[in-house]
């Protein structure tokens, strides 16, 4: 249950490190200047990835869980 609560972690920290970098970059990788509905698109994808890995984290805490009670 300790790896779960580390990766926990890890995700809210990746999630707020990664917000920062796509609001403060002025061009991405390939050289494309970011402008504020760039950034918007950029941060709508980002946090839909984030809110499938909240699901499959869930789905991995409640068969933990019930198998901690078995």
């Amino acid at each position: 249950m300790k790896i779960w609560w580390g990766a926990n972690i890890f995700w809210i920290i990746a999630y707020a490190v990664i917000t920062i970098i796509i609001y403060v970059r002025k061009v991405d990788g390939s050289g494309v200047v970011q402008t504020p509905g760039l950034k918007t698109a950029t941060f709508i994808v980002w946090t839909s990835f984030i809110i499938l890995v909240f699901f499959v984290q869930m789905i991995i805490y409640f068969v933990m869980k019930r198998n901690v009670k078995q």
